[in-house]
């Protein structure tokens, strides 16, 4: 699942000298509920990942246990990021903030150009430097603490159960949850987390289901990540071959399926 973090806890002598918000900017909801509501999510998947991509819920990907596709998903408007954007102060005030990128991914760099598209088209007064580096640097970047970055566009990593993805992408002492923040951003961190814990030690499967779907739509609500896609994978097969399933947790699609019919 592609995603763009956000550093809640923010270093003004590591960050870029030209941002200029303050350490806690992204610890307010709904600054990264705007940032949510403002993405262009259509515009990115049948732009830069060529129509290969569809939208997701928080945290987990499709086709995992434990996927809700019920689970509420951020839709595509910008009227309501004015709106937040103006009760959180930021409006008439603006702001500069940087995001890393992986150049070696067209989907990281064009997650990012398209954040920064989104956000710059709703205010004269956003906006959004993206830095695209080497994926060397970029690796060191986001394990160093303090992260050197007040946002970076990336993605979860592969795993084979629901339990990993919301220790490394939602508790707040995660890898993803220490780099990014977390503590300083969710409402309620404790019970977050205590959530994840449950539903990991619990033997009772239907109770699992239900936390975590509980915790997709809390997750929804705290918005600690912009979830621009969950990557498609083209794949070409004979048609007596019945019954294949598309490996949900790393389908890696290659840009030039999207070129070859244009």
């Amino acid at each position: 699942v592609l995603q763009i973090g956000f550093n809640m806890n923010i270093d003004p002598e590591a960050v870029p000298s030209q941002d200029d918000v303050p350490p806690d900017f992204f610890a307010d909801p709904r600054v990264r509920q705007a940032f949510n509501y403002a993405f262009d999510y259509e515009g990115y998947i049948e732009g830069i990942l060529g129509g290969l991509g569809d939208r997701g819920s928080f945290v987990l990907p499709q086709g995992m246990v434990g996927y809700d596709p019920d689970a509420p998903i951020y839709p595509h408007d910008p009227e309501r990021a004015e709106e937040l954007f103006r009760e959180a102060g930021w409006w008439d005030r603006g702001f500069t903030v940087s995001i890393a990128t992986d150049q070696t991914h067209e989907g990281f760099t064009g997650a990012a150009l398209t954040l920064k598209d989104s956000i710059e088209a709703l205010n004269p007064k956003f906006t959004i430097n993206v830095l695209s580096v080497p994926e060397a640097r970029f690796d060191e970047m986001i394990a160093t603490q303090p992260l050197p970055m007040s946002m970076w566009s990336y993605t979860s990593t592969q795993y084979n159960n629901p339990a990993a993805y919301f220790f490394d992408s939602a508790t707040s002492d995660g890898r993803y949850g220490r780099i990014n923040g977390f503590e300083h951003g969710y409402s309620d961190p404790e019970r977050i987390d205590s959530m994840i814990a449950e539903a990991q030690r619990t033997l009772d499967d239907d109770e699992r289901l239900a936390i975590y779907s509980e915790l997709q739509e809390v997750l929804y609500e705290e918005a600690m990540w912009v979830m621009p896609a969950q990557e498609a994978q083209p794949a070409a097969y004979g048609e007596w071959v019945k019954n294949y399933v598309i490996n949900p947790m790393w389908p890696r699609p290659a840009q030039r399926w999207a070129l070859y019919d244009k």
